[in-house]
């Protein structure tokens, strides 16, 4: 069965469709295990803890082991097991920040020392995690992702500013590009403006048109 990786800015509901999804998979009569990254685990509770953030180098580390326990631990046996992996952020997430982090940390500015990092990263992660069958990120607009984050949230984090989030916007849009290139996965960029059920409907049309390409009946 597939793995379905979801990506996209906070706010935008990833978190709420995903869930959404895996109801309807069992509807359908499929079996479906959601999971995130980084998980809730030694090295992904670490990465979450940390306070200060880990340095760019110490961050990267950490998420290739905690992305190594997670996919011989969880993804591997789910999809043995014949279930749909719903995973919320995967190594898109780490190409996303940890690409962009670096790229500033080793000064690198130009779009093609840019791209190398992300492309860096991509590799050492593919090495040892099995492809998504398919990418999807939810993209919205920033100020309507700000405005969801200050209407659901107690705690804003300090990353969720209109800055990082154009940041990560962008970082998403370079990703998309660099991933739809190696031709592995198939990458689709959804409207999560509207409503829970309207952006439902979009994904549920999306899921089954892509996979009936492939030939994988949902």
């Amino acid at each position: 069965m597939p793995i379905i990786a979801f990506e996209g800015i906070d706010g935008a509901g990833k978190s709420t469709q995903i869930r959404q999804l895996s109801i309807w998979l069992k509807n359908r009569g499929h079996d479906s295990l959601v999971t995130c990254e980084p998980t809730h685990q030694g090295y992904g509770k670490r990465i979450r803890e940390a306070n200060p953030r880990l340095s760019p180098l110490e961050e990267r580390e950490a998420f290739v082991l905690d992305r190594r326990e997670h996919v011989e631990t969880v993804i591997l046996p789910a999809l043995r097991s014949g279930k749909v992996v719903l995973c919320d952020r995967y190594y898109y997430s780490s190409m996303a920040y940890q690409g962009t982090r670096l790229s500033s940390y080793y000064g690198f500015f130009d779009e093609a020392a840019i791209d190398g990092m992300f492309e860096e990263i991509r590799k050492e992660n593919e090495a040892f995690a099995p492809c998504a069958d398919m990418l999807i990120i939810f993209d919205m607009s920033v100020e309507e992702a700000l405005k969801r984050i200050s209407q659901n949230r107690v705690c804003v984090d300090s990353f969720e500013t209109r800055e990082n989030l154009m940041q990560v916007r962008a970082s998403f849009s370079r990703v998309e590009r660099l991933i739809r290139a190696t031709g592995k996965t198939e990458v689709v960029t959804v409207d999560a403006s509207g409503d829970e059920a309207t952006v439902s409907a979009r994904l549920q049309s999306i899921v089954l048109d892509g996979f009936g390409r492939r030939g994988v009946v949902l």
